[in-house]
C-alpha cells in the first residue's frame, strides 16, 4: 500500500503554523522532501535561523569565520529578500563578535524591518561583548513582538513602536541614559505584556497610568534595579524574581485590578508584605516562593482562591483569613498555620517535616481543614525511610492521628493531599525520585 503525503494538502497556513513549532534546522530540513515541501518551506511567514557550532571550545581560524559568516549572510539575506509572506524573523547565533558579525546583523534586521515584520527576537550569544541594536529600530511601526537576548540598548535606539504588545529583554545591557523605560507609554502605548529577565544597567522602573493596555509584567533579576512603581491601572498579573540579591522597594499601589502576585526568591519583610496585601483588593492566586526572610504574616482576602506557599524557610506564623480560597500548595520544613478560615478548600497539597510541629499543633491544622466541605476527600501520608527502604502510611484525614506522632523519631515527611491515590503516587515519585515508591503503594 503507497502512503500519500497528506501535508501538502492542507492550507498553507496550517503547515506555516506546524514550520514555526519546529526548531529550525528540522524545518529547514522539510525543504529537501519534495517541491510542494519547499514552496511551503520558502514561503512560510516565520522566519527562523539558529546559528552557532557545534564544539564551542573550537578555535576557529579567521578564514573559516568569514566563510561561514559569507554563507550564513548569503542564505539570510536570500529568505529575506525573496520570501513574500515574512512577518516574524528569529535569529539566534552564537559567534565570536566582530565587526563583520555586527555589519550582517546590521543588514538583517534593517532588511526585515523594511518588510513590515510583527515580530523581531534576537538572541546573540557572544563571549566578548553585547550586539547594539541599530538605529533603525526606531522606525519599525509594524513591530508587535520584539525579543532580544545578549543585546545592548544605547539611549534613542529603540524609538517609538505604537504596535508593540509585547516585549521581553533576557540579559540586556541597558545604559544608564537610555530614556526608553522612562517613557514607556510614549513609545510603546499598546504595549500588553512586558518581560525583563536578568538585565543589567536599569536603575528605576516606573510604568506610568497611560499604559492602558498593560495586562501582564514579570521581572526577573534585573541586577541593577532599586525601584520598581508601577501605576498602570489594568495590570492583571505581576511576577517578580529577585534570586536573592537585594531588597527592592515596590509600589503597586495603583494595581487594585491586580489578580495574580508571584514573588520568588524576593527579600520582603513582613511589613513590607503586609503592606503589599493592603493595596491588592482583587487578588486571587498568591504565589510566595523562596521569601527567605518572610517570618510571619496575615492574608486576609475575600478574593484570593488560589495561595501557593513554596520553601519560605524562615516562615514560622501565617494566619488565613481566606473564605473564598480552593487551593492551597505549601512545601516546607515547619507547618506555619496557626489560624485557617479556609471552609471552601477543595484541593490541598500541604507537606511539611513532622519532627516541626507539636502533637496539639497537628491536631489544629486537622481541625482546620475539616472545616471545607469537602474535607471527606483529604487524607495523610506520612513517608519515611527505614533500614534504606522506603515506608509509607495512609490515613484519612479524619482518622485518629496521635499514634502517628511516635514516628517523629524517623523524621517522616507528611504530607496532607487531596489527590487522588494514582496522582499522589505519580507526584511522589518525582519528588522524591525514589523507584520503589509506586510497588508499594
Amino acid at each position: 500500500m503507497v502512503m500519500r503525503d497528506r501535508i501538502p494538502q492542507l492550507p498553507d497556513s496550517i503547515v506555516h503554523n506546524i514550520l514555526s513549532l519546529l526548531p529550525p534546522k528540522d524545518a529547514a530540513r522539510t525543504s529537501i522532501l519534495s517541491k510542494a515541501c519547499h514552496h511551503l518551506y520558502s514561503t512560510s511567514p516565520f522566519l527562523a535561523f539558529e546559528v552557532g557550532f557545534k564544539n564551542p571550545d573550537y578555535i576557529i581560524t579567521p578564514n573559516e569565520y568569514k566563510k561561514k559568516l559569507d554563507l550564513v549572510d548569503k542564505c539570510v539575506q536570500h529568505h529575506l529578500l525573496q520570501n513574500p509572506n515574512v512577518h516574524a524573523f528569529k535569529m539566534s547565533i552564537s559567534f565570536p563578535y566582530t565587526k563583520s558579525l555586527a555589519t550582517c546583523l546590521h543588514n538583517w534586521v534593517t532588511i526585515a524591518l523594511a518588510r513590515n515584520i510583527h515580530e523581531l527576537n534576537l538572541e546573540v550569544t557572544s563571549t566578548t561583548q553585547f550586539y547594539i541594536l541599530p538605529k533603525s529600530v526606531p522606525i519599525a511601526n509594524t513591530l508587535k513582538v520584539v525579543s532580544l537576548s545578549y543585546c545592548k540598548l544605547q539611549n534613542n535606539c529603540l524609538g517609538k513602536l505604537p504596535q508593540l504588545q509585547k516585549l521581553s529583554l533576557h540579559r540586556v545591557y541597558i545604559e544608564e541614559d537610555n530614556h526608553f523605560f522612562e517613557n514607556l507609554d510614549f513609545h510603546c502605548p499598546s504595549i500588553e505584556d512586558f518581560k525583563l529577565s536578568l538585565c543589567q544597567g536599569l536603575n528605576m522602573l516606573h510604568l506610568g497610568s497611560t499604559l492602558l493596555r498593560l495586562k501582564n509584567v514579570h521581572l526577573d533579576a534585573a541586577f541593577d534595579l532599586k525601584s520598581i512603581v508601577i501605576k498602570a491601572p489594568n495590570i492583571h498579573r505581576f511576577s517578580f524574581c529577585g534570586r536573592g540579591f537585594s531588597s527592592i522597594q515596590h509600589n503597586l499601589s495603583a494595581c487594585t485590578v491586580l489578580q495574580t502576585l508571584e514573588l520568588r526568591e524576593a527579600l520582603i519583610t513582613d511589613q513590607t508584605f503586609q503592606k503589599l496585601m493592603t493595596q491588592l483588593p482583587s487578588l486571587e492566586v498568591l504565589g510566595l516562593h523562596s521569601c527567605s526572610i518572610l517570618n510571619g504574616i496575615k492574608i486576609s482576602s475575600q478574593k484570593l482562591s488560589r495561595l501557593v506557599v513554596h520553601q519560605c524557610l524562615g516562615l514560622s506564623v501565617t494566619e488565613l483569613d481566606t473564605p473564598n480560597l480552593l487551593s492551597i500548595h505549601y512545601a516546607g520544613y515547619k507547618m506555619p498555620f496557626v489560624f485557617m478560615n479556609t471552609p471552601h478548600l477543595r484541593n490541598v497539597d500541604i507537606e511539611f517535616w513532622l519532627q516541626s510541629l507539636q502533637l496539639s499543633n497537628l491536631d489544629k491544622l486537622k481541625n482546620f481543614l475539616l472545616q471545607s466541605s469537602h474535607s471527606k476527600d483529604f487524607k495523610l501520608v506520612m513517608f519515611y525511610h527505614h533500614n534504606s527502604k522506603p515506608i509509607f502510611i495512609q490515613k484519612k484525614l479524619s482518622d485518629n492521628l496521635a499514634p502517628l506522632y511516635h514516628l517523629k523519631d524517623f523524621n517522616p515527611i507528611v504530607y496532607i493531599t487531596s489527590r487522588t491515590n494514582a496522582d499522589f503516587t505519580q507526584y511522589l515519585c518525582e519528588v522524591q525520585s525514589d523507584s520503589h515508591i509506586r510497588a508499594l503503594m
